[in-house]
């Protein structure tokens, strides 16, 4: 049960925190002296919560492939040719010896 006077963070904090046999029944909505007032459906609380975390997924999404794309340009630009390798190794057998 909630009040006109609880602000909307209290009431889906209330409504989220609910055991799972209750999550999903309305929530009662009632004035400060007790009086019934209404119900809010859990999906009216629910829908623009997944509508903000589905735009937030989506910016994040985004904001990952610029990084992606460099850190693949970075990986091609650090494989050498398979013969660079055999040098390599023939060298440092070489100082090693």
């Amino acid at each position: 049960m909630v009040t006109q006077n609880d602000s909307t963070k209290d009431i889906m904090a209330r409504a989220m925190g609910r055991s799972k046999e209750r999550f999903f029944d309305d929530v009662i909505l009632k004035e400060i002296g007790g009086r019934f007032v209404g119900l809010i459906r859990m999906g009216t609380l629910i829908e623009p919560r997944s509508r903000f975390s589905m735009e937030n997924i989506e910016t994040l999404e985004k904001q990952q492939v610029e990084p992606d794309q460099k850190n693949r340009q970075m990986e091609g630009e650090l494989i050498l040719p398979r013969h660079s390798i055999f040098e390599l190794q023939k060298r440092s057998s070489a100082v090693l010896s």
